[in-house]
């Protein structure tokens, strides 16, 4: 089982995509708008596997 953080801010599902040569984790606007992230800070990422492959 995973052990997931109490500073956990934001939780959300995206495809990773390449583009011109990196790869792009698309952050949802949501996240944003409701002071979950900001755009002009750092954060730490986990990836997870997703038990589905949609």
């Amino acid at each position: 089982m995973i052990e997931i953080s109490d500073s956990l801010r934001s939780l959300f599902s995206a495809q990773i995509e390449e583009r011109d040569g990196s790869y792009i984790v698309d952050v949802p606007a949501s996240e944003i708008e409701h002071d979950a992230l900001a755009a002009d800070e750092t954060y730490r990422v986990a990836i997870l596997k997703s038990e589905s492959s949609t």
